[in-house]
């Protein structure tokens, strides 16, 4: 599970070119208690009991280890992308079955990158799994869901191998852009357990409640 949860982390990286442009920043969201509210994307997450969020020398630590899992050319592809992608949370559920982590790119710092679409981006990802041989994938097709008010472009992902007692997982990748910005939601969860896990998503994701202003 750590495995895959790792690798989930550090697979959303590889779709930066070199080149830099004109620069879009963006914040990192904050945690008060079980609350985590992100005002550069207009968002808030309230944790379920029984999760918990890593800290960012465990969510590094995550990332080296599904490092490793990478091709070669993977390889130099994340060392290459790794400055344009932030990871801003992970959590996971106490079992470890199930955890939510939250990368955003930075398309502005990629040249000719700024006008991807959601569904460019998800076609990327699909290319790079089919490149990976220490795990079986079935990437269905996108569909379209809403959160926190927000439309997402979700790719849906089988994890055929390895399995946990038998029992397949999902990884599925909730893509969404917000001006210059791509951020990507990914879950894991047991099959079985899909319909908890999004309504989880459903509840603990709202709009940030503010007296101006809006979304990106």
């Amino acid at each position: 599970m750590k495995q895959l949860i790792s690798f989930a982390a550090v697979l959303m990286v590889l779709f930066c070119c070199s080149s830099c442009t004109s620069k879009t920043v963006y914040t990192r969201g904050t945690w008060e208690g079980n609350l985590y509210t992100n005002e550069t994307l207009c968002f808030t997450y309230t944790m379920p009991d029984g999760w918990t969020a890593k800290s960012d020398d465990a969510l590094m630590d995550l990332i080296s280890s599904g490092y490793a899992a990478l091709t070669e050319e993977q390889k130099k592809d994340y060392d290459y992308s790794k400055n344009k992608t932030v990871y801003d949370f992970m959590v996971s559920e106490e079992n470890g079955m199930s955890s939510l982590q939250l990368m955003v790119e930075n398309l502005s710092m990629t040249a000719g990158a700024s006008s991807m679409k959601e569904v460019e981006y998800a076609q990327s990802l699909r290319e790079q799994l089919q490149k990976i041989t220490s795990m079986t994938y079935t990437v269905g097709e996108p569909y379209t869901t809403e959160l926190y008010d927000c439309a997402f472009l979700v790719l849906p992902v089988v994890v055929e191998t390895p399995t946990v007692d038998g029992e397949r997982l999902c990884q599925n990748y909730y893509i969404h852009k917000a001006g210059k910005l791509m951020a990507i939601f990914t879950g894991v969860f047991l099959e079985s357990e899909q319909d908890d896990f999004e309504q989880m998503l459903s509840e603990s994701l709202q709009p940030l409640q503010q007296e101006t202003g809006g979304k990106l």
